[in-house]
């Protein structure tokens, strides 16, 4: 763990854990997407993740076919990424007080 001590590399891990989640997230929503589709034999669909329309699903003869919103995918690795850092850095900063309360004592 030590190799995540300076701010900067935690910071960048957790940017990427942030993306990571984000494409798991978008990733599963879009198979659920499919299924929706599939099992309510509906003719469009948009999939939503946060209110944000990420993927749309279009049942063409039979056949379906999905078109992906990238910019909006990108957004929500971003803001899953802020809210993953703001978290962490809190969490962190609180338990560093908490220690240092107690070393006072």
């Amino acid at each position: 763990m030590e190799k995540y001590n300076t701010r900067t590399n935690r910071m960048v891990a957790l940017i990427i854990l942030g993306i990571i989640f984000a494409v798991i997230t978008c990733s599963i929503a879009i198979t659920l997407g499919y299924h929706h589709v599939k099992s309510h034999e509906l003719a469009d669909y948009r999939v939503n993740v946060l209110g944000i329309s990420i993927y749309q699903i279009q049942n063409i003869n039979g056949e379906l076919k999905g078109i992906g919103n990238h910019p909006a995918m990108m957004f929500i690795g971003i803001i899953f990424s802020m809210v993953l850092t703001i978290v962490m850095e809190l969490i962190i900063v609180l338990k560093n007080k908490k220690n240092e309360g107690k070393s006072n004592d």
